[in-house]
């Protein structure tokens, strides 16, 4: 699997600026998402999968097996 240990960032998004001003957030808070361009990268190791979201200062992980 040529994906795995990758990082990949975000190059676009498709209808983000409607879909966050229908959710009447604030403008400062709007602008925070719309700035935002995160990255994921996915790693096994054995039967075990880590999927890590990076977003500015913030780091998300999520640990998952198959099945």
């Amino acid at each position: 699997m040529s994906f795995l240990g990758k990082v990949y960032d975000l190059e676009r998004n498709e209808n983000f600026e409607e879909y966050i001003k229908s959710l009447d957030l604030s403008a400062e808070t709007a602008d925070l998402f719309l700035k935002t361009k995160p990255s994921i990268k996915l790693v096994k190791n054995g039967d075990t999968y880590t999927l890590t979201s990076f977003c500015n200062e913030f780091r998300k992980e999520l640990k998952f097996k198959s099945g």
